[in-house]
């Protein structure tokens, strides 16, 4: 670059002289002498700061950033032992969480994030079942219910505000709302049979539910306050595990009607019901992802339960963990596309290269990590019941 310039000097100069020697000296005049004029004094208006709406706001993100996704889930780290695991989908980066070392000899499972992604509520099973809080942020983990019965299925609204759960504290297990401290329970359905797996509807006005008031489990519908229960499905079969799509107009859910379990999908009236999975292993427990166009579940086709991912329209799923396993090598890949090219300077060299090797050992760090903990490992270990989000910065 330094000999480009220098080349484009040489040849202006050049051209200079040459357009003056073609010219013979008396030929060339040079204007008179004369005194300069005085100088003008100019008037410069005071600084001052430019008014509030020609003030360009600095944006708070890159308006190119990627969104941070999530997926928090339960896995087995000894026999029938739990403990809930969060990943950055982004990067695949294991998510720091407040697990305390008494909580290795129970069980943790049935995690849910809030809606900005920032907490997490989950049920720890050592005699009974209690529903628990985390909060990312600050790394404390509160209790928010506390009584002899099983608390379980804790589901976010989607303002954050309330949880809805089942419970066993009045002899059969009942859907109930209560805030996120745990005051306020609200008992919402009244039966002699069991309601449980709540989960809400986008706009927070719903809240679907698996019963088994007709003699078998089926896919329930009412009002967050408990009226207009509706039977979506209507099968003689064990219909389970409701998940409402991002835009609120389906619910994915699973079902043995086919003699095993499949996931299966249907409008929110329970019309158009359709297998999505065909397979003869149990798939069950579906999420979907933030932009509705992947559902992620729990299946036992690779002789253990783990995490599947079923991208709407696409006919076999894929396993989710040496999907994020290969998700390694390629963010590796675009960062050295990325990394900007060295100058001529040793030290730029060495600062690049050292950039690399960091990014490289941190690339077999994260592959051995998941080839050990999601690929081996799941021959024996069990991973399930994932929950997704987009985090709100």
């Amino acid at each position: 670059m330094k000999i480009f310039f220098l080349a484009i000097s040489i040849i202006i100069m050049v051209l200079f002289f040459s357009s003056v020697q073609s010219q013979s000296l008396g030929q060339l005049t040079l204007p008179p002498l004369s005194t300069p004029p005085p100088p003008v004094q100019l008037a410069l208006p005071p600084l001052s700061p430019p008014p509030a709406e020609m003030a360009e706001p600095i944006p708070e993100t890159q308006p190119n950033a990627v969104p941070t996704e999530k997926i928090v889930f339960s896995q087995e780290v000894d026999s029938n032992v739990f403990l809930i695991r969060a990943v950055n989908i982004n990067t695949f980066e294991s998510e720091k969480l407040p697990i305390s070392a008494h909580q290795y000899a129970t069980t943790m499972w049935e995690p849910c994030w809030s809606p900005d992604g920032k907490k997490l509520a989950y049920v720890l099973w050592y005699i009974t079942g209690e529903i628990y809080l985390i909060n990312i942020d600050d790394q404390t983990s509160i209790r928010v219910t506390e009584n002899d019965f099983d608390d379980k299925n804790p589901a976010w609204s989607p303002d954050g505000e309330r949880i809805a759960f089942s419970t066993n504290r009045d002899g059969n297990y009942e859907i109930y709302l209560m805030d996120t401290e745990g005051g306020n329970p609200v008992r919402l359905t009244q039966n002699d049979t069991d309601d449980g797996e709540p989960c809400w509807s986008p706009d927070g006005t719903k809240i679907a539910f698996a019963s088994h008031r007709d003699g078998n489990n089926d896919i329930f519908t009412m009002n967050v306050d408990g009226s207009n229960c509706r039977n979506l499905t209507r099968n003689p079969a064990d219909d389970t595990d409701p998940a409402w799509s991002p835009d609120g107009e389906r619910i994915a859910f699973s079902s043995n009607r086919n003699g095993n379990y499949e996931i299966y999908l249907m409008d929110i009236k329970g019309n158009n019901q359709q297998n999505l999975t065909h397979n003869p292993g149990d798939d069950s427990e579906p999420c979907w992802s933030p932009d509705g166009k992947h559902i992620l579940f729990t299946s036992n086709r690779s002789g253990t339960h783990n995490l599947f991912l079923l991208k709407l329209g696409q006919e076999y799923a894929e396993p989710f963990f040496p999907k994020g396993y290969m998700a390694q090598v390629e963010y590796f890949l675009k960062y050295l596309s990325d990394t900007a090219q060295p100058d001529d300077t040793v030290p730029n060299v060495i600062l690049t290269f050292q950039q690399i090797l960091t990014s490289a050992t941190n690339l077999i760090t994260q592959l051995t990590t998941y080839q050990l903990e999601f690929i081996e490992k799941p021959k024996y270990l069990i991973t399930w019941q994932a929950d997704w989000v987009r985090v709100k910065e």
